[in-house]
């Protein structure tokens, strides 16, 4: 009896282990590409979000006819944060609201979901002009 007992344990520990590796894993058809830190054009990039994100709250303040707003945030996963978009966010006490607006590859969230972090969290911006021209964005086609 202990054996058959001993036995289940451990199937239903492996199990469990089978689904949480598999839930760490990116979804199928897509790769995960990481951008060194030591990248100097991730360096620069980051560098211009931050120093103008004043820009970016100042139109979120006073956003002009067909302007839309988002930012980038990271996400937590086992291998370090998940940098993903945010649409139509919001900003109140020092903190930024907005729907998530991709489907994430490993963090445990979800495409729609509404989030809301601090505004020092926020990596990159972007103001979209009904024209079609962008503000910000300037992560946006790095290379790892």
């Amino acid at each position: 009896m202990k054996g058959w007992t001993i036995a289940i344990i451990l199937g239903l520990l492996l199990l469990l282990l089978l689904v949480l590796l598999s839930a760490v894993r990116p979804r199928q058809g897509l790769t995960v590409e990481r951008i060194r830190l030591t990248n100097p054009n991730l360096t620069s990039a980051l560098a211009k979000a931050k120093s103008g994100l004043p820009i970016f709250i100042e139109g979120l303040a006073h956003p002009l006819a067909g302007q839309r707003f988002a930012f980038m945030t990271g996400f937590p996963t086992p291998a370090g944060p998940e940098y993903l978009w945010v649409k139509d966010p919001t900003i109140s006490a020092g903190k930024i609201r907005g729907t998530l607006d991709q489907q994430p590859m490993v963090a445990k969230v979800q495409k729609g979901a509404v989030v809301a972090v601090e505004l020092k969290s926020v990596v990159d911006w972007m103001i979209r002009n009904p024209d079609g021209t962008t503000l910000g964005g300037f992560t946006q086609g790095l290379n790892p």
